[in-house]
């Protein structure tokens, strides 16, 4: 087989260009995104585009060699708060809508993070790490050489332990400080702290009418004990919380409604211990009444797809619709990551689904429409936007230079039936200028987890192995999200069992 495109290499990993988080202004006329890649230094960066609809040129908002993402407009659309890392830690920055300088809103000493606007446009919340007793009044960003001493420092002091869980994936080694909820009074520029408990705390949303926000915490004795993680509201006049849940469970992605009378999220209550498929709710505030949209279902919410070019957080839902009776989020299903929405009569539908992975979307109530970021197995990613009428059109052309000076092949989709009585889905890329009557040597890839899943999304290091002459076999075991609750239980207490019980 002739291939005019070369085979894929190693070093093209650093040209490819990883979009996430998309997000539409508050009119709906245009969004932005973040953009992430490789720099000349080795190191990644990324940086906020802003896209008019309906136009193919896009506008570069933030510039550098920095970490800059998390944009959030404010209500009226004239301004956006956004983390950067550009001055040696992660703090909050403020920037026109319609240019200018960014202004660093937050100096605070472990950095700051997750922005999000009140309603009503006068305050942003956001998260930041804190020990017990740091003021947040007098928070002193420390120079990039204070910070190196500071990390020299550490590296030559023992390392003490004296908690259950004392590390994480993507953390390390855990200290004693907590994440902590702060509130920024922009006209008054003062902070205030919200929450005040050793234990760490999840912003979640701001009511419709700026009064209370909703964060997550396990405020347990024994939370170190346990992985459960309750939703609690926060009432800003009174600063008493009350908490929602009954530490039973894990709940996350929690939004109140257009109204501020009802709260959806994901969440599950260990039914089956780490292998429990998330469901989704719906809180009333009023009557305290819990409602699960997903009994009946045997998918996993949210995304769940794995792969080695998906960087930057994107939202996943659930999302109220401005009508107040419906719910949008992602949902990953054999092999595949789809855009749903359900109704709260628990009426089901598939908005988009295809051979591919949508990672991330954007709802625009003016026009009831959306942005999907979306990547199959022969592009890492591009932007569409999805109409009232279901049309997608396409909004980017990323990596476009890679893709026609590269070839990227296309999987099979293949089906294994097991001794056992399972099927294992699968996947089979043959090597690059494949040809029937030769013979290769042969790659079995096995994810990780084992709850996540291969699919239908590009992947870089399966790509480069067939483009060294490989046949590459990469498929979802026992144990692997997107087929049911009874098989991502399989695994559980019996890693090693059953046929491909890899």
């Amino acid at each position: 087989m002739i291939n005019r495109k070369r085979a894929i290499t190693a070093e093209d990993f650093t040209r490819i260009e990883v979009f996430s988080d998309p997000q539409f202004t508050p009119d709906g006329n245009a969004y932005t995104y973040v953009s992430t890649i490789i720099n000349e230094n080795n190191e990644y960066e990324s940086n906020v585009f802003f896209q008019n609809i309906g136009e193919k040129e896009r506008k570069q908002w933030t510039f550098g060699h920095d970490k800059n993402s998390n944009l959030r407009f404010s209500p009226d659309g004239r301004s956006a708060v956004f983390q950067s890392n550009r001055s040696g830690v992660d703090q909050l920055w403020l920037i026109r809508a319609d240019g200018g300088e960014a202004q660093q809103l937050t100096t605070f000493n472990n950095g700051a993070g997750n922005p999000m606007w009140s309603k009503n446009g006068k305050y942003i919340l956001f998260s930041a790490s804190l020990d017990l007793e740091d003021d947040v009044q007098n928070q002193t960003e420390l120079s990039k050489e204070e910070r190196q001493q500071e990390l020299e420092k550490k590296k030559k002091e023992p390392l003490v332990v004296d908690r259950l869980q004392y590390k994480s994936n993507g953390k390390g080694f855990h200290d004693h400080k907590r994440t902590q909820i702060i509130l920024y009074d922009i006209e008054e520029k003062i902070y205030t702290q919200l929450t005040t408990n050793d234990a760490d705390h999840g912003i979640q949303d701001i009511s419709p009418d700026s009064s209370q926000i909703l964060f997550t915490a396990n405020l347990n004795p024994d939370a170190d004990y346990e992985n459960t993680n309750d939703l609690f509201l926060f009432n800003l006049s009174t600063k008493k919380q009350s908490k929602l849940t009954d530490s039973k469970g894990s709940y996350y992605n929690a939004h109140f409604s257009p109204s501020g009378n009802k709260i959806s999220s994901f969440g599950h209550e260990y039914q089956y211990d780490g292998a429990t498929l998330s469901e989704i709710y719906v809180f009333d505030i009023t009557t305290g009444k819990r409602t699960c949209l997903s009994e009946t279902w045997d998918f996993e919410l949210g995304d769940a797809m794995a792969g080695d070019t998906r960087l930057g957080q994107s939202t996943n839902g659930p999302i109220w619709s401005k009508d107040e009776n419906r719910l949008f989020f992602l949902a990953t299903d054999f092999g595949a990551t789809g855009f749903y929405q359900v109704t709260l009569d628990h009426e089901l539908t598939i908005l988009y689904k295809d051979d591919n992975h949508v990672f991330g979307f954007s709802y625009d109530a003016n026009s009831e429409s959306f942005i999907l970021g979306i990547s199959t197995p022969t592009n890492p990613c591009n932007f569409y936007r999805l109409g009232n009428d279901r049309k997608l059109t396409r909004l980017t052309n990323a990596n476009a230079a890679f893709l026609d000076e590269v070839a990227v092949i296309a999987p099979e989709t293949i089906t294994i039936p097991t001794e056992d009585g399972w099927e294992i889905q699968g996947w089979l890329l043959k090597p690059y200028g494949f040809e029937e009557d030769k013979k290769y040597p042969f790659i079995l890839e096995v994810h990780g987890g084992p709850h996540a899943m291969y699919g239908q999304t590009f992947f870089h290091e399966l790509q480069l192995l067939a483009a060294k002459g490989y046949v590459v076999l990469y498929t979802n075991p026992r144990g692997s999200h997107g087929y049911g609750q009874t098989f991502v239980d399989a695994v559980r207490s019996d890693y090693g069992g059953g046929t491909m019980g890899i």
